[in-house]
């Protein structure tokens, strides 16, 4: 069964296309454009058709499910909110060449009876014109009413989901691993919007952990670092550690 997790409402970046910053929780500076939830504006290649969007409307909103619930990666507010979605889960199992090397990031995929926590963040059409450009090995889908548990207020009539596509959709491996450095940016976000409880069921909601993943913390590859308090680094590292099948290597 689908329970909406309590926690502090999220206040989500406005930016239409996303940034590359290395950030504190006090400070965000920024680097360079990057696009989408899970590196995609860092990809190479050719852009995918997305659904048609009604231009004339504002009512218009995706579903964040990775670094995207991490506020401390945005650098413009969005109007947001936490949401949680039924008949989804979340896959290491989007394999993209990155300008900063080879990796596995998330997607999503269909399941029945699964659910997941994410954000909801609101645009309108022209906003969502842009980050289609950058969403690079993804493609947009309409996300059902029907799949969303619980919301405070009137969802949107338009309501988005972003899957790899074919090019890009296979499991992760020792040539596309994930790296610690951003699976630490993504638990932290869900750690600061839906506590320790919202960290176990992201694990628990989210398939490939047997992917290989690459302790590149010393020299962090995920352009959107953050600089946690020693506590929560602590607190990820040792849940990571003890997911079942998953191991960390050094590089």
């Amino acid at each position: 069964m689908c329970h909406l997790a309590t926690g502090p409402t999220c206040v989500a970046t406005n930016k239409t296309v996303f940034c590359i910053s290395r950030i504190t929780p006090n400070r965000r500076e920024s680097r360079a454009d990057i696009g989408g939830d899970n590196l995609k504006g860092l990809l190479s290649g050719r852009a995918f058709h997305m659904n048609p969007i009604n231009l004339t409307s504002n009512s218009i909103a995706f579903f964040g499910y990775g670094s995207l619930v991490n506020e401390f990666t945005w650098s413009r507010d969005y109007d947001s909110q936490p949401l949680e979605i039924r008949n989804w889960i979340r896959e290491w199992r989007h394999c993209v060449d990155a300008p900063f090397g080879r990796t596995c990031a998330l997607t999503v995929t269909r399941r029945q009876n699964s659910c997941l926590q994410g954000i909801l963040i609101r645009c309108n059409a022209d906003e969502l014109v842009q980050i289609d450009e950058r969403e690079i090995g993804y493609e947009r889908v309409e996300l059902s009413h029907q799949d969303v548990v619980s919301v405070v207020g009137n969802l949107p009539k338009q309501l988005y989901i972003y899957t790899s596509t074919q090019d890009y959709n296979r499991w992760g491996s020792w040539e596309y691993p994930i790296w610690f450095s951003y699976a630490e940016v993504v638990l932290y976000g869900y750690l600061k919007v839906f506590k320790k409880e919202g960290v176990d069921k992201f694990i628990r909601s989210t398939s490939g952990w047997t992917v290989p993943i690459l302790d590149d913390r010393q020299t962090p590859r995920y352009p959107r670092i953050s600089e946690l308090p020693i506590e929560d680094r602590m607190f990820i590292e040792k849940k990571i550690q003890n997911i079942d099948g998953a191991k960390i290597h050094s590089i």
